[in-house]
């Protein structure tokens, strides 16, 4: 396999992204600097835009995406290799081909609104079996809080906040890690840090941050992060079982949900804490303190400004409490 790196434009943005290109048998292969199978390019209707001694610039069939490959031997055995492919009146299985690349890279460039279409067709079974395999390379070595008191306190607050947000009750678990952070799977599935718990004020807090969580799973960004990040591969590394699904469904995840999908959650958070009779001062308090216990500016790097964020939340009294002291307690010491 002949392999090197090369620049990908996705002809969505300006911006460039520094990638690993391999010659596969048929098809061209991009990656991501972490070895994350972006795309493959089918040979069979690949165009060279241009070519000069050393490089070559190659497009799919259809939409604007662009790869520039300045690596001297790639770039020969890309032009060689596409040269080889049959034109004109080719057997009808490469025209069948040709024919089944544009559709492909239709769905992987025609952007966000192609990507949520796929994203609403796609099976329960195989969201879960994704979010089942990112989780577990997420969590890595971090154990599960096993606190049994503890547990039925969160659960009791799932179903509240679920039926709030007229979703079924996602399963939220809890993992011994200091990181402050949570996010939501697709399948229906929300994980908690220890240190996300500790670093909220009260019950209010945890109710704000678990039902921003629950908004995510509201507007099903998690598979619609992955389908726009990944397209149809990663959806079909989760219906074939490959062993590989993990760690790529990980490293989706953790670029999947753009400021839009986290200001669509935030808008979402409000909506359901008050449906539940919960206040919205505890989420923005959270928020209004993140950078100053994380060290980085916003939550995470996909985050919108907290600033902004705490802005963008009205200050909304709760109706009745969250949970019971002895719950909280219980929640607090669960790890």
């Amino acid at each position: 396999m002949t392999e090197g790196p090369a620049i990908l434009f996705d002809g969505m943005q300006a911006a460039r992204r520094s990638v690993r290109a391999s010659l596969l048998p048929g098809a061209l292969g991009i990656r991501d600097e972490d070895g994350c199978e972006l795309a493959q390019w089918p040979l069979v209707g690949l165009r060279i835009i241009d070519r000069a001694a050393g490089s070559i610039r190659l497009a799919p069939s259809a939409g604007d995406a662009r790869l520039d490959v300045s690596d001297p031997l790639l770039a020969a055995a890309l032009g060689d290799a596409v040269a080889a492919m049959p034109q004109g009146h080719g057997r009808w299985w490469f025209r069948a081909a040709g024919l089944a690349a544009t559709v492909l890279a239709g769905f992987w460039f025609a952007g966000p609104l192609l990507a949520d279409a796929l994203a609403r067709v796609v099976p329960a079974s195989v969201a879960a079996k994704l979010g089942d395999a990112a989780v577990a390379e997420l969590v890595g070595e971090d154990k599960f809080c096993t606190g049994v008191a503890g547990q039925a306190a969160i659960d009791r607050l799932a179903v509240t906040l679920a039926a709030a947000a007229s979703v079924p009750t996602p399963r939220v678990q809890v993992i011994d890690s200091k990181v402050i952070n949570a996010f939501a799977a697709p399948g229906g599935q929300v994980i908690l840090t220890r240190g996300v718990i500790a670093a909220v004020e009260g019950p209010e807090g945890l109710a704000g941050v678990m039902a921003h969580e629950f908004g995510h799973v509201h507007e099903d960004h998690g598979i619609r992060g992955v389908a726009r990040a990944a397209g149809l591969h990663l959806l079909a590394m989760a219906a074939t079982g490959n062993s590989k699904l993990g760690s790529a469904g990980a490293g989706v995840l953790s670029i999947a949900n753009t400021r839009a999908f986290e200001r669509a959650a935030d808008a979402e958070a409000v909506r359901i804490l008050g449906n539940a009779g919960f206040g919205t001062g505890g989420l923005r308090d959270f928020l209004a303190g993140v950078d100053k216990l994380t060290g980085a500016r916003g939550f995470l790097n996909t985050h919108p400004e907290s600033s902004e964020r705490v802005k963008a939340i009205p200050l909304r009294p709760g109706t009745k409490p969250v949970m019971p002291e002895a719950d909280w307690k219980a929640l607090r010491q669960m790890c």
